[in-house]
């Protein structure tokens, strides 16, 4: 599969190296962070190399594999190995660095981490996964998709024993309404704003959903959110089937 992720460290506005991962190591304490880019290639060896600071991009492939959104972000280099030894093709780089965000954009290696499983297509399990790597996989999938535009199929099955917790519901009515790493939000606000645009459009081309093991539900609070759920479906007069 094509790289998903195309990392640039600028000097001087010129391209020095590239890599298609990168990782910062946080929890200093202090502000420095050591910014590791992985496996990188050599653009431009003829730029002088002085401690200050420098911009890197990170690039995001979108699902038609054209580059969509890019990321800038700026780092005043204290120290980098760049400086004593002869950088080679596939060489890991780190660099000592105080980073700073433009344009209010904050550096998430989750979504960074993510966008590395779906390059090297590793097989992941999304139970594995804490509450903040799930919230930065849907932020990945709305970078890779955007909003959905239609429903994949004209019947969704839910099956409701495989939600733990909230987030859980979004994810996977997304892979059963729109596809694999499609986005329809994180909370209710932003899934029902995604339906109700779909629906804004063609009223006729909404789906029947099951909700299977309905009645297997033993945590209140999902039964609470799959109700509410429930409730969000009734007013668009949509088909539903409660099954044991």
């Amino acid at each position: 599969m094509k790289n998903l992720l195309k990392v640039s460290l600028m000097i001087d506005d010129n391209e020095f190296i590239r890599s298609n991962y990168i990782e910062l190591i946080p929890f200093s304490k202090t502000s420095m962070r050591t910014v590791v880019f992985k496996n990188v290639k050599v653009i431009n060896k003829h730029i002088d190399l002085l401690s200050g600071e420098y911009e890197f991009s990170i690039a995001f492939r979108n699902k038609n594999l054209d580059w969509g959104a890019i990321h800038w972000y700026s780092l005043y280099m204290i120290t980098s190995d760049i400086f004593d030894k002869d950088i080679k093709e596939g060489d890991d780089i780190c660099i000592e660095s105080i980073l700073t965000h433009n344009k209010h954009i904050y550096y998430d290696q989750d979504v960074i981490d993510v966008y590395n499983l779906w390059q090297n297509e590793k097989v992941y399990d999304w139970n594995s996964f804490d509450i903040n790597f799930k919230l930065s996989y849907i932020s990945a999938c709305y970078i890779w998709c955007g909003l959905p535009k239609s429903f994949i199929r004209n019947h969704i099955i839910l099956d409701c024993l495989l939600i733990k917790e909230q987030i859980d519901l979004f994810y996977y009515l997304g892979i059963e309404m729109f596809g694999e790493r499609a986005y329809c939000g994180s909370g209710f606000y932003q899934f029902e704003d995604c339906i109700l645009g779909i629906y804004a459009k063609n009223k006729e081309g909404l789906p029947s959903i099951t909700f299977k093991n309905f009645n297997s539900i033993e945590l209140s609070n999902i039964k609470e959110d799959i109700m509410h759920l429930v409730g969000f479906f009734k007013s668009l007069k949509l088909t539903l089937i409660f099954e044991n």
